[in-house]
């Protein structure tokens, strides 16, 4: 629905694809939208043109051009990664009503369309999308909570977090910390493998946090993120 790459990796990976960027820089394909180059790089020039968010009538440019006078100003590197998502949120939202009913499924914190943090995220990301893709303030800042308790980080095989992305379908997956599969990343496309030979009739898990972690970590990050107790860690584990 949605994925962006963080601002640690912005110069290391493909903003539309997230493979790894040519080492050769004249090979890198630059951003030509909306009053020129905004900064974002691509692996090649098929990336850059699927990329609607930095076409001219797309809605990152003036973002990232805005962010980055800004931090010249103050001297102080300012994150765009979750102004990013919650745009291209808004703009998918907008554009398929099969994915906006899907949204509406997902967990978030209750009373967010009051949340005066969360409305205020929203009064942010909506200055910035076009007007036609711009949703009542209280209803994105519902869909922005639904997206902070669903994203998954993009994860390459090194380990390295690359971005968020929000994937509803696998958003629906419970955590579990003897999970029967698991969740891996080629580019920004999550591919859902079993760990074992799954029954018809039994939930498909994945872990939400580290397996490897103490007991206590994981319960802290479960509780923090997700609101879950103690009863999501498995007494079998």
């Amino acid at each position: 629905m949605g994925c962006v790459v963080s601002d640690k990796y912005a110069r290391a990976v493909c903003h539309y694809c997230f493979r790894p960027l040519p080492r050769i820089t004249a090979m890198q394909v630059k951003c030509q939208g909306r009053g020129g180059s905004c900064g974002v790089l691509y692996c090649q020039q098929r990336c850059a043109d699927a990329d609607v968010q930095h076409r001219p009538d797309g809605g990152e440019c003036q973002v990232l051009q805005a962010w980055e006078e800004q931090a010249k100003a103050t001297g102080k590197p300012i994150s765009t990664r979750g102004l990013r998502l919650f745009m291209r949120l808004v703009y998918a939202y907008a554009a398929d009503e099969g994915l906006a009913q899907l949204a509406e499924m997902l967990e978030g914190d209750q009373g967010a369309e009051a949340d005066a943090n969360m409305c205020g995220m929203a009064g942010a990301v909506n200055r910035f999308v076009l007007e036609e893709a711009r949703m009542p303030v209280a209803r994105l800042a519902k869909l922005i909570s639904q997206a902070q308790h669903n994203t998954h980080g993009i994860v390459d095989l090194e380990g390295h977090n690359l971005g968020h992305g929000l994937y509803p379908l696998a958003s629906f997956f419970n955590h579990s910390c003897s999970p029967n599969a698991v969740v891996s990343f080629s580019g920004q496309t999550l591919i859902v493998r079993a760990l074992r030979d799954i029954p018809a009739e039994e939930e498909v898990t994945i872990a939400y946090v580290e397996l490897y972690a103490p007991r206590e970590f994981r319960r802290q990050q479960l509780q923090s993120r997700w609101r879950m107790g103690a009863q999501a860690i498995r007494p079998a584990e």
